[in-house]
């Protein structure tokens, strides 16, 4: 979808990538519904409700987003110390 959206006007953008990031954000939400019932012993797919998915994925996207600040910060200071990167 961005690549379409990134080839057409304004208007086209406005309606693609919120939609994107609100498909993203249901994304992750069902996948931890799934991940929660199958820790349950769910033995099939859990029913989709649109609040619980929703507030999943906003847990999980700040989930995502911690995780891959700190992987990143020990990535960064790993490498200076081991003098991989070298900025001076």
């Amino acid at each position: 979808m961005n690549s379409y959206a990134d080839a057409h006007t304004i208007k086209y953008k406005l309606i693609f990538y919120p939609m994107a990031f609100l498909v993203t954000l249901f994304m992750y939400g069902y996948g931890l519904a799934i991940t929660k019932d199958t820790i349950r012993n769910g033995e099939k797919l859990p029913i989709i409700k649109l609040k619980q998915c929703t507030v999943f994925g906003i847990k999980a996207s700040i989930m995502i987003t911690l995780y891959s600040f700190i992987e990143g910060f020990l990535l960064y200071d790993l490498s200076t110390r081991s003098y991989l990167l070298n900025f001076t």
